[in-house]
């Protein structure tokens, strides 16, 4: 029986019959697999973001600032909405100018300016 969440997003490295016919499960704590995690899905009405394969998209946590979490939820045009750490607002509801998807750092040594792509979008 899992316990706790944690386990649950473990992947199994192991999976097997011992000797006295007792499953035995061992995880793989250098990997982690993000297909058994379930996807955010976007909160506002109508929107099917992350619902299903064809709709894969970024999503982000509500802020933390109160003023601004406030102004995001006037936005949404949804009555019940109780917002808590897993309520997500996806990328469609955001501008282009809104979400970082490279990040740049500046070598001053060698003059160089390095992009690299985020690995998961983020908003400026």
């Amino acid at each position: 029986m899992i316990k706790t969440e944690k386990e649950v997003m473990i992947p199994w490295q192991n999976l097997g019959w011992d000797n006295g016919g007792t499953l035995v499960i061992t995880p793989n704590p250098q990997q982690r697999n993000d297909s058994l995690l379930m996807p955010n899905t976007c909160c506002v009405t109508n929107c099917r973001g992350n619902y299903d394969a064809e709709n894969k998209v970024a999503v982000f946590s509500f802020p933390k600032v109160e003023e601004l979490k406030l102004k995001w939820i006037q936005a949404i045009p949804r009555r019940d909405l109780v917002v808590t750490k897993n309520t997500k607002v996806c990328e469609k509801h955001f501008t282009d100018d809104d979400i970082e998807r490279v990040s740049t750092f500046y070598k001053e040594s060698t003059g160089e300016t390095l992009i690299a792509k985020l690995k998961k979008p983020r908003l400026k």
